[in-house]
């Protein structure tokens, strides 16, 4: 046995040393209520407003009734949901775009966790491979594709640093990037001399998933034409100044076509939408685990393709810049260079896994978290919240017009959880301080957490400055209601100086 099928097994071992935990299986539910209805039956459904909770038991390990999940109606499932946390009841928090929040249970084990460690710091609770085979099947995944990260920025910076990229190579990204993939980026720009061509993605209703395919391509040829090399497009998926789901599969096939790898900024996704790695054909995913996916602070999940059954092209060339095994064992460790065999004698994922003492209590809670959603069904959960946020965006346009709006509404393949909207008669598209005012207020007077964000506008000009409302599981229509008509109040009143 070489050193490196030691470090597999010692790991495999640690994994089966994990306490009594059977395979979650997966629930995939079509037709549900809330997915079937649109926007305008929503309203008819009349999912009455939870009482809160009254206490903060956290229940000891993963709530009894998620065993009859797939026997409940939409209406006592989510009932049962929302009291599954432990938000502050004074406000209603729609922010998950920002964070979060751990479910009861989750919140409990994590506690325990800690502390088990504290009084035998050699415990390591079944060890990262266990829970990484865990997870994996839940993104439509193997195990050895698949990294516990430390959050999407973390995916992405080591996404980038590690694929082999020089001068003259181009990458293909959005003017909507967040600072976790824009930073990166930069850095390869100036150290390496690859080019980063941005992309000026729309804005506002008016666009379909192939206008998308269109500009990728477009840009890909121009880069072309210029003697550049297109070697990866790296988008979010959804963007987080406009909640823009860009159509992952369509632009995967544009790549794949063109011989180019894909990355992937899924902090949004992960845990908002029933993901399928393989199903999607990209090569990269970064994603949050404490976003949508309600783990806990440090914990995220990064997708590294290691098979040519989802995707044609070669594996692509990957050295890791977070590992403790790399040249240590000498030949003993495969070279991860594009020519490898793919996962039959590799598993990248331990590969990147391997990098110290890991925080054993954090990966095993985002862990729970994942089997969690899959309990309750991780389409389902998809429906139910992409439901709310179309509801959400009808009452926008029935109040203030289709052009208050600054994401899709129509366009199923480009629809997310996020919700971005100005109210016209509240401040200025382009108004910082009014927008931020606004936000502050709708918190402090009404008591809704949403955030503003800074959206580049594809005709040029100052960036407008949208609200965007996150609508998740823990949400229902008398939440939707109620944030909307707090920003109709507080809209009117900023319009007459109030």
């Amino acid at each position: 046995m070489t050193d490196w099928e030691r470090l597999a097994a010692s790991e495999q071992q640690d994994g089966k040393e994990e306490s009594g935990r059977g395979t979650s299986r997966r629930t995939f539910l079509k037709g549900t209520a809330l997915g079937a209805a649109g926007a305008g039956g929503l309203a008819a459904l009349g999912v009455p407003k939870p009482a809160r909770a009254e206490t903060d038991d956290l229940s000891e390990g993963t709530p009894g009734w998620l065993d009859n999940a797939d026997r409940l109606s939409e209406r006592s499932l989510f009932r049962k949901v929302r009291r599954a946390f432990v938000l502050d009841r004074n406000t209603t928090y729609m922010n998950i775009g920002t964070t979060g929040s751990m479910p009861r249970h989750v919140l409990r084990a994590y506690r325990r966790n800690n502390r088990l460690i504290a009084e035998n710091p050699r415990e390591n609770l079944g060890g990262t491979s266990a829970m990484r085979a865990r997870i994996a099947p839940q993104f439509g995944c193997n195990a050895d594709e698949l990294v516990i990260s430390g959050n999407t920025t973390e995916g992405m910076c080591m996404t980038l640093n590690g694929v082999t990229l020089e001068a003259g190579d181009a990458i293909i990204t959005t003017n909507h990037e967040h600072p976790a993939g824009r930073a990166p980026l930069a850095l390869l720009r100036d150290r390496r001399g690859v080019a980063v061509i941005p992309v000026t993605l729309p804005v506002g209703t008016e666009q379909s998933a192939f206008d998308y395919v269109d500009l990728f391509a477009q840009a890909i040829a121009d880069a072309r034409a210029r003697g550049l090399n297109p070697r990866m497009m790296a988008f979010s998926a959804p963007t987080f100044v406009t909640g823009t789901m860009l159509p992952i599969r369509l632009l995967a096939d544009l790549a794949i076509s063109e011989g180019i790898y894909t990355l992937v900024d899924g902090a949004h996704a992960s845990g908002m939408f029933d993901l399928d790695f393989h199903g999607l054909g990209i090569d990269f995913f970064a994603g949050s685990g404490h976003k949508w996916q309600c783990g806990p602070g440090g914990t995220g999940v990064w997708y590294i393709r290691n098979q040519t059954d989802s995707n044609p092209l070669p594996l692509p060339a990957f050295y890791p810049t977070r590992t403790l095994v790399y040249d240590v064992f000498g030949g003993d460790v495969p070279v991860p260079d594009g020519d490898r065999e793919p996962s039959s004698d590799y598993d990248v994922g331990l590969f990147n896994q391997s990098h110290g003492n890991p925080n054993y209590p954090a990966n095993q809670a985002l862990v729970d978290s994942c089997d969690f959603w899959t309990a309750i069904g991780r389409l389902r959960i998809e429906d139910h919240i992409l439901g709310l946020s179309d509801y959400a965006k009808a009452r926008i346009v029935d109040y203030w017009g289709l052009e208050a709006l600054r994401c899709p509404k129509d366009d199923p393949a480009l629809v997310s959880a996020l919700t971005s909207f100005v109210p016209l008669n509240a401040f200025a598209p382009t108004d910082g301080t009014r927008s931020s005012e606004f936000v502050t207020r709708l918190r402090e007077e009404y008591g809704f957490v949403v955030r503003n964000t800074s959206v580049p506008m594809p005709q040029g000009g100052p960036n407008h400055r949208p609200l965007r409302i996150s609508t998740h599981l823990f949400h229902d229509l008398d939440d939707v209601d109620g944030v909307i008509d707090a920003a109709i109040d507080l809209s009117e009143r900023m319009a007459v100086g109030a």
